[in-house]
């Protein structure tokens, strides 16, 4: 195997950008405007550069706590580095801010992860009653552990908007979220939101009680993608508690849900409620591993949708009900099972028709 040095750059006294070769002088500020958006090259001076700020709750970095350097120096298009600790709640009100803790682009069941920068309060991205209607750019937050310690907990462990403030683009991955239901049992509650996606997070639950990794509460929201996540004796992936409903403009959305990994859950997927009002959901669920001792998925009352229901292995024994379409029994149950290049537990014997002789649930009997 070769390998290739590419423009590895530290800051060095003495070494300006004009040092380097003209190729990768050209390089370098190729990628500097890509980054910051202002020219490029040496003496470029964007009116509003990025920046980076060290927290560190040791107090080796730039600040202690994260609130407060949101709060005194974070701009639009910086990015906060969480160094590992304890920290404390805080509110994302910032436009197009990045939180980047110790172990950003290590997904959160991975066990090359290393110390942890825990957040044992709560995390809120917009949903400030003083801050701006919309709150836009995207807000990511990146290797950060949520375990919020603190019980009573409206929403979740983190709560993203609400009906004071929207938020455009935010992304929520390679993060650790434990829930605690006697304190809070929702790891990510959604309200008003435009592309939300949550991808490479781990979800476990500690104590007991009925907890919820993802649950979407009464909002017009567009676009959300649950995908790589994996769930372990948490009882649902994903749940409308209160259905989506059309407003700011929104009148469809989509919803994929894929390649996650739940074991242990209760109902893993509860899909609609009879409060949606939007005119079309469109679901993609696809390449999912099921484990479930209830309900699998679970398609409620609401707003006619269509849904694609693929490359999913559920796993669950006798009495587990894979897919439960009672409700609306609009479903292609004959297709989930037959055609769709869905698995289910080898070990159980797999119908679409239940004890009342309807075709309304995939069952193990």
């Amino acid at each position: 195997m070769t390998l290739e040095l590419i423009d590895f750059v530290v800051e060095t006294d003495g070494v300006d950008l004009e040092d380097f070769p003209p190729e990768v002088q050209k390089r370098i500020n190729e990628e500097l405007d890509e980054l910051t958006g202002g020219d490029g090259g040496p003496g470029s001076d964007p009116d509003n550069p990025p920046q980076s700020i060290i927290v560190d709750a040791g107090g080796d970095g730039d600040y202690e706590s994260i609130q407060t350097a949101i709060d005194e120096e974070a701009g639009s298009g910086d990015v906060i580095f969480v160094e590992p600790g304890d920290y404390e709640s805080f509110t994302v009100d910032v436009d197009d801010l990045t939180l980047e803790g110790p172990n950003a682009g290590i997904a959160g069941d991975s066990d090359q992860r290393g110390d942890e920068a825990t957040i044992t309060g709560k995390v809120n991205i917009g949903g400030d009653p003083g801050g701006n209607p919309t709150l836009s750019g995207e807000v990511v937050i990146d290797g950060i552990e949520m375990a919020t310690t603190t019980s009573g907990l409206p929403d979740g462990v983190v709560s993203i908007a609400d009906r004071s403030e929207r938020v455009e683009n935010a992304t929520i991955k390679n993060s650790v979220v434990d829930i605690e239901p006697s304190g809070v049992g929702v790891g990510i509650a959604v309200e008003e939101v435009d592309n939300l996606t949550i991808e490479n997070n781990e979800f476990t639950e500690s104590g007991s009680g009925t907890s919820v990794a993802v649950n979407v509460v009464e909002t017009a929201a567009s676009n959300i993608e649950l995908s790589g996540n994996m769930l372990t004796d948490v009882d649902r992936l994903y749940n409308e508690g209160a259905g989506f409903i059309e407003g700011r403009g929104i009148s469809s959305t989509t919803v994929r849900i894929v390649d996650n990994d739940v074991n242990g859950a209760g109902t893993a997927i509860g899909i609609g409620d009879s409060e949606d009002s939007l005119e079309t959901v469109d679901y993609v669920i696809s390449g999912n591993e099921i484990e479930a001792s209830s309900v699998g998925i679970l398609q409620n009352g609401g707003t006619p949708a269509s849904f694609t229901i693929e490359n999913n292995d559920f796993i669950g024994d006798s009495g587990t009900i894979y897919v439960d379409d009672a409700e609306n029994e609009i479903l292609d149950l004959s297709a989930i099972l037959n055609d769709q290049g869905n698995t289910f537990d080898p070990d159980a014997d797999v119908t679409d028709e239940d004890d009342d002789g309807t075709d309304d649930r995939i069952v193990a009997e």
